[in-house]
């Protein structure tokens, strides 16, 4: 089934060898296309415009891509030769021990080599990039402002290295002095993020064949866990990383020779590499982790199953069929064994199912969704560039109906091309993500040679679900701490039969009729996809640490994500309700519905009203977590502050609260101090609590932060990223051991599961 495609310019993916495409738990899809860095980022889902029809019946459905996907450019060509970022140090590094290797090299040509994301941090939601430049210099880069393309470098790899291994640097030279070995250990060949529960790791291979395996903080702090080395007799080239499953992952190398060897990491350590593919001939391609225990390599005209056993790992090979360079492999369950879906880049697809069972490959019939999408955007081309006189039959040409929206449409093209032209279609990227494939291609004349420039090439994106397919075969990721965005984006690619129909807007006359059967509708998605707030059951349990207590029953809590969720769809409900509220005229017919106006503000009430609901029930969950879990009156102002404004909330919500008493303080004053005025705040047990404002002793009104309670004050505040709530960028030279730990735990919109940004940056 095609969920929708569409084009976008300027974007060349690299070849399979760089894996250019590159998914995000929070469903960001990189691009990597050498001199360039896009990402497509995905956006909160509409219930009216998110889906759209493609003729009259409603029947032919697609996803508005351009509403589901935004695109962002956050790496360009200028940006190597404007020096706007700390690339190129290598070629001030001066080997004082004249034993330098030699090496072909041209600094000045720098590109992208490979993108990797981290999974979503578990504190704040974040999924951070790192680049790694033909330089051997890694880059990663956040998003930390509310402008959506404002994203900087968090962390520089070459600098914090260079600062580990005390290089000698010449400051008004602008030259680093090291030794040869300093110099391959600063030189990075690939990174690899993993995530051990809430403990984010991120693994260096470096050109020494060193490899370091760091913590990687929320903030971007770096330390090292431990060192390890790979062969020192080959090069390494490739490294693939499998997911940690209770304390324990394995890592994959492929060398030059295509041989690969594996190793078991903890977060600890790293154990000795042991082959389990022998060097070979065939091209290596591609690689991926179908399972803790199986990976899966495709060879040039050949696919490999590597299986884990007491003994060690045994293999097993299937031939394909043609061997034209591989673009990319989809891995499925099928019955009791794995698919393998090889697209190769001339857009031919071939399939193969491994019995885990008997070991035995088998053919696969293949999927007809593939080749009907191939042939049909290979008759949209040739439509798109033959004129009316070059057609036989323009009366067929006319009238046949696409629903893939074709990559190439230059009127320029027109003139080099013969009558009635062929098309030749190119796959750019091929890879599965959650259940529906994405399929990065092109179609350009056939047996012609074209050149473009970059900035006007296009490539199209197109999103296919398998109709045959159960389920991808994955290891199971620690992503949910994914944004509420995310999920409701990735809700509407994988369940998008069950999303509500498009609202016939074009036919007026039964406007009434549609309206009232389209209305009932989402009430019913609504009722039976998420959870309802009466029906979540959030159990309490001391919390000890309270940050780590607070990211396992807080934010890794499916009842917690679950309600999250809803609030999201809530507010997408109240929207459609309040469009349906009391409208007089559509396309030009008066509408008189009393009834429609009714229903529509009924259902804007339900939604409204469990909103609410919901609200007070995070907020409840994570106030009865923190009172639960401190042993008694905090002693710092801040904490305390803090405690006694989650009792008021629990008491005003009519929550038992006695239980809380002596962990409380009668009272608590703060005094916040910015560069332009200074405030005092008071609170005591009688006090009202305060959701949205609070007055100082001065008897001036504040916002204030909805996870602390705080008065914001200062004017680079923060807001979620559907600008909903208000957060206070925080001061942790004040805060007390409760509060810190709360911040640090929940430092995203605790409320609907979303980032928060600053409006400014917090970087120095």
């Amino acid at each position: 089934m095609i969920l929708g495609s569409n084009v976008y310019p300027a974007i060349s993916p690299l070849g399979v060898h760089n894996a250019p495409l590159q998914w995000s738990g929070n469903q960001q899809l990189a691009i990597n296309s050498g001199n360039y860095v896009h990402i497509l980022d995905g956006q909160l889902p509409s219930l009216v415009s998110s889906v759209i029809s493609k003729d009259y019946s409603g029947r032919t459905r697609l996803l508005d891509l351009k509403q589901m996907l935004g695109i962002k450019q956050i790496i360009n060509r200028e940006s190597y030769d404007e020096d706007q970022l700390p690339l190129g140090r290598f070629r001030s590094f001066i080997i004082n021990e004249g034993r330098e290797k030699f090496a072909f090299s041209s600094f000045n040509d720098i590109g992208v080599v490979t993108i990797r994301w981290s999974p979503p941090h578990p504190t704040t939601k974040q999924c951070d990039l790192a680049v790694l430049f033909s330089t051997g210099e890694c880059l990663i880069f956040s998003r930390d402002t509310l402008t959506v393309n404002n994203v900087t470098v968090k962390v520089d790899l070459f600098e914090w290295m260079s600062n580990r291994i005390g290089l000698e640097y010449h400051e008004n030279e602008d030259i680093f002095y090291g030794s040869a070995a300093q110099f391959e250990s600063l030189k990075l060949k690939a990174t690899e993020f993993n995530l051990s529960g809430s403990r984010m790791q991120l693994l260096l291979a470096q050109e020494s064949h060193e490899l370091t395996l760091l913590d990687y903080g929320a903030d971007g702090e770096l330390s090292v866990a431990t060192t390890s080395f790979t062969d020192k007799e080959k090069e390494a080239v490739k490294f693939y990383w499998s997911p940690y499953r209770n304390g324990r992952s394995t890592l994959a190398v492929v060398y030059h020779d295509n041989s690969v060897a594996v190793a078991e990491v903890t977060p600890d350590s790293i154990g000795e590499f042991k082959e389990i593919i022998a060097p070979q001939i065939r091209l290596h391609h591609l690689s991926e982790w179908v399972a803790p225990s199986i990976f899966i390599s495709a060879f040039q005209k050949t696919i490999v199953v590597a299986e884990a056993s007491e003994d060690g790992f045994n293999t097993y090979s299937y031939t394909l069929g043609t061997a034209w360079s591989i673009a990319g492999i989809a891995c499925t369950n099928k019955g009791l064994g794995i698919e393998v879906v090889v697209a190769f880049d001339n857009g031919v697809f071939d399939s193969c199912v491994w019995n885990a069972t008997t070991k035995d490959f088998t053919a696969s019939e293949g999927h007809k969704e593939l080749t009907q999408f191939v042939t049909k955007s290979l008759e949209q081309f040739q439509l798109n560039n033959s004129t009316a006189e070059d057609t036989d039959d323009v009366e067929e040409a006319t009238s046949k109906k696409s629903k893939i929206e074709a990559p190439n449409k230059s009127e320029l093209m027109r003139k080099y091309l013969d009558p009635r032209a062929d098309g030749r279609f190119i796959v750019q990227g091929f890879v599965l993500h959650d259940d529906c494939l994405t399929l990065i291609y092109s179609v350009v004349p056939k047996n012609a040679l074209i050149y473009t420039i970059a900035s006007e090439t296009e490539t199209a994106v197109a999103f296919i679900r398998l109709s045959d397919q159960k389920e991808p075969v994955t290891i199971e990721h620690n992503e949910v701490a994914s944004t509420t965005i995310a999920r409701l984006n990735q809700m509407w690619f994988n369940q998008f039969n069950e999303l509500p129909p498009p609202f016939p807007a074009h036919n007026a006359k039964r406007y009434s009729k549609y309206a009232h059967k389209y209305l009932e509708t989402v009430k019913a998605f609504v009722g039976s996809h998420f959870l309802q707030p009466d029906a979540a059951d959030l159990e309490v349990e001391v919390c000890n640490p309270l940050e780590a207590g607070l990211i396992e029953q807080y934010t890794l809590n499916p009842q917690v994500e679950g309600l999250q969720k809803s609030m999201g769809v809530y507010r997408m409900v109240n929207d459609v309700a309040e469009s349906f509220c009391g409208v007089d005229e559509w396309q030009g017919i008066k509408v008189n519905d009393v009834e429609l106006t009714v229903l529509a503000k009924q259902l804007q009430a339900e939604a409204v009203e469990n909103t609410v609901k919901v609200g007070i029930k995070l907020r409840t969950h994570l106030a009865r977590l923190v009172l639960s879990s401190i042993s008694g009156v905090p002693e710092n102002k801040w904490d305390a502050f803090f405690v006694l404004n989650l009792y008021n909330f629990l008491r005003d919500a009519a929550t038992d609260v006695s239980e809380y008493e002596e962990k409380v303080p009668e009272s608590a004053t703060i005094v916040v101090e910015t560069k332009y005025l200074t405030q005092s705040f008071t609170i005591d047990k009688s006090s009202q609590w305060f959701s949205d404002s609070i007055t100082s002793t001065a008897g001036q009104p504040f916002a204030v932060c909805q996870l602390t309670g705080f008065p914001i004050l200062e004017l680079n505040n923060k807001k979620d990223e559907l600008k909903q709530y208000n957060f206070k960028v925080h001061n942790w030279s004040e805060y007390g051991p409760v509060t810190s730990a709360v911040a640090r735990a929940i430092n995203y919109s605790y409320l609907d599961g979303n980032r928060t940004f600053a409006y400014q940056s917090t970087k120095t």
